[in-house]
């Protein structure tokens, strides 16, 4: 038997395994995370034009500014009293999902994009099962 071939299969495997984790990282946290935001200064919403150049609205106090942010420098582009905007401290995914009225199940499947699983075809589960 070959040990060598063997190892290397499993560093093989490893690297892609790792780097799977990696860009979900990076997905997750460009896509879905908000990030933390204090009293006085919240991320509302960003938009990424290049890899390393976007758009932020950023609530500082009771303005809104709109940065244009790129590796080099931050340039505030418009400002805006907060009445002005209407939106809600939340992040995609409590956008997406109302975590306080469902319970697990249900958040899966609506994460899974399946039908409710009170819903029935017409069938009781009962019935399913024959």
């Amino acid at each position: 038997m070959n040990y060598s071939l063997e190892i290397m299969k499993m560093i093989f495997y490893l690297v892609i395994i790792l780097l799977a984790i990696y860009i979900l990282a990076r997905f997750l946290k460009k896509f879905y995370l908000n990030p933390s935001g204090g009293e006085n200064l919240e991320l509302i919403e960003q938009i990424y034009l290049e890899s390393k150049k976007s758009l932020k609205l950023v609530r500082v106090k009771d303005k809104i500014l709109l940065l244009s942010v790129s590796e080099e420098n931050i340039k505030k582009l418009k400002e805006w009293p907060e009445s002005e905007f209407d939106y809600k401290r939340h992040s995609k995914l409590e956008n997406k999902f109302d975590f306080n009225n469902m319970d697990f199940n249900n958040i899966l499947n609506k994460f899974m994009n399946r039908k409710d699983s009170n819903e029935s075809d017409g069938m009781d589960r009962d019935d399913k099962d024959e």
